[in-house]
């Protein structure tokens, strides 16, 4: 059983409104970008749609060296010793908060900092954008290998009966079934998960 809801222009009063709409839902979601000539992306930054454009912020993280002349002080966060962040202050202001810091013989310092980097794409050169939530799949899942499991089971323990003599246990399918059913259900919805799509090019 698979699980979607579509969005498209048409369903929205005006353009800005579905762009609206969309920017209040691509809040922190994992998104598949498909342009109309079928090939993809994920966006795994900060996407929103603004002048018929669309930017996606991506965090790239860079290892950096830092040297001890360009050192103005550092400032260690936390109570464990074992896993202390740092607050590291060049002399020109600039600061920077890492959890992984090398101090070398020469007191340089080696830290990791974060940037964003932006694309822009033309909202017309894209067909769809879509979520899958795995979690929101679970519940589909787990109702339909309850029946189904149930369903199974039930009839594997009537032609059991048929032939069954007094001593058989004829239930014990039916209840493997319906205990088995609505876990393998439950992992199915997750892997299937309940897609969301915004179609810009239908």
């Amino acid at each position: 059983m698979s699980c979607s809801s579509t969005y498209t222009i048409k369903d929205f009063s005006s353009k800005n409104n579905f762009f609206e709409d969309f920017n209040k839902f691509a809040e922190n979601k994992n998104l598949k970008v498909t342009l109309i000539n079928d090939s993809s992306f994920y966006s795994e930054g900060n996407t929103k749609i603004s002048n018929d454009t669309l930017i996606i912020v991506m965090k790239v993280k860079k290892d950096k060296k830092i040297k001890k002349t360009d050192l103005k002080d550092i400032k260690y966060i936390g109570n464990d010793m074992a896993n202390l962040s740092a607050l590291v202050i060049l002399k020109d202001g600039t600061e920077a908060i890492t959890q992984n810091k090398n101090v070398f013989t020469d007191s340089s310092v080696a830290i990791i900092v974060s940037s964003d980097i932006y694309k822009f794409l033309p909202v017309n050169g894209i067909k769809e954008i879509s979520y899958k939530n795995h979690w929101l799949g679970t519940p589909f899942g787990f109702l339909s290998g309850a029946i189904l499991g149930a369903g199974i089971g039930g009839l594997d323990s009537y032609f059991i009966g048929q032939n069954a003599n007094k001593y058989t246990d004829v239930t014990k399918p039916f209840f493997i079934g319906t205990a088995v059913g609505p876990i393998i259900g439950i992992i199915v919805g997750w892997i299937i998960g309940l897609t969301y799509t915004y179609e810009f090019s239908p």
